[in-house]
């Protein structure tokens, strides 16, 4: 089925037109192009008040937009992280600044869960020393190789301090 666009005049498919259900067919009258040509207008000339419309919303429904995003990248794990790998690509100097200035602004912060990390021994932190000592990536390490390098860690601390009572 075909249909004319109000806008531009171009017949097109009818699937080449918003649903809408109060108009005829159940789609508008001008195609998708146009609609988003219209909308793109709008946002442009209405920048302002729709920012701080989703700056009022975020904030009244701060726990909804956090579980809402939770899930999302929950469920799209592998889109989420391509996406990230490629405006890091593309943005590599704004990153790099943006994380300088943060490692400088909470440089105290950082340091005390590094002490955790390493007083507790961490999954990141015991991936870390593996790494370091290896040429495996942190995806091939598994559970298992975490649990037995931690072990390992432990009973090294346990014979450095025996060392140290028994030297003093």
């Amino acid at each position: 089925m075909k249909r004319t666009c109000k806008k531009c005049g171009v017949e097109k498919d009818i699937e080449e037109f918003v649903k809408v259900r109060l108009c005829r067919f159940g789609r508008s009258y001008r195609c998708k192009e146009c609609e988003s040509k219209i909308h793109g207008i709008y946002h442009n000339k209405n920048k302002e008040r729709i920012l701080e419309y989703r700056r009022q919303y975020y904030n009244k429904n701060k726990e909804q937009v956090s579980e809402y995003n939770r899930l999302y990248r929950a469920e799209n794990k592998e889109q989420v992280s391509e996406h990230n790998r490629l405006y890091r690509a593309e943005n590599k100097e704004q990153v790099s600044e943006y994380q300088r200035l943060y490692r400088a602004e909470k440089k105290e912060l950082i340091s005390e869960h590094h002490r955790n990390d390493t007083k507790n021994l961490s999954d990141s932190y015991v991936k870390q020393q593996i790494t370091q000592r290896s040429n495996l990536k942190t995806s091939d390490i598994t559970q298992e190789m975490i649990e037995l390098k931690r072990e390992i860690l432990q009973y090294k601390r346990i014979e450095k301090e025996l060392k140290n009572v028994i030297n003093s």
